[in-house]
């Protein structure tokens, strides 16, 4: 089992309440979910599918939801929790960090492979006004973004947004310079 796994394994023990996975597939994190009781539900946003198997009588515990759908199906600090692999959400990335501010209430975890990807996401939320914190664990980083008194608005993401943009134009015209 790989360090990073650990790492995710031990926060599930702390995690109760609405909690989203995207692209956490490995079987020990997804039986552990399955066991807790304190997790009142689990959607995911990728093709995996969890039911609870011991109780037959209650329905299945995750639902699976597209990314690009995340803000209209939340309701505003809706999700208690939110586990994702970067390798998932970066073709969504602009989007996604706002819809994960305005829908999650307590804490996000990104699994990275990269420190560069780690550092520019970190940066992103920290725009938000986010609390983050990075950490290298094996091979692998963990970023964690508490979003317990994060406000949004769509004024402040639209300017956000416009920031992020003048800075990837601003870094290309100085690449080819």
């Amino acid at each position: 089992m790989k360090a990073i796994e650990k790492e995710l394994l031990k926060q599930i023990d702390n995690v109760s309440g609405k909690v989203i996975l995207v692209g956490i597939s490995f079987d020990a994190f997804i039986k552990k979910i399955e066991k807790s009781k304190k997790i009142k539900t689990v959607d995911l946003l990728n093709s995996i599918k969890i039911s609870d198997k011991d109780n037959k009588n209650n329905k299945d515990k995750s639902v699976d939801i597209p990314l690009k759908k995340m803000r209209k199906i939340y309701k505003n600090k809706n999700i208690d929790y939110i586990f994702i692999d970067y390798n998932h959400i970066s073709k969504y990335l602009k989007d996604f960090v706002s819809h994960s501010i305005f829908i999650n209430k307590k804490t996000i975890y990104i699994v990275f492979k990269s420190n560069i990807e780690a550092s520019y996401v970190k940066r992103l939320y920290e725009n938000y006004g986010c609390k983050t914190n990075l950490e290298k664990i094996g091979r692998s980083h963990l970023l964690t973004i508490d979003t317990n008194n994060v406000k949004t608005n769509k004024f402040k993401d639209s300017v956000l947004k416009i920031s992020v943009k003048t800075e990837k134009i601003l870094d290309l015209i100085e690449k080819y310079i």
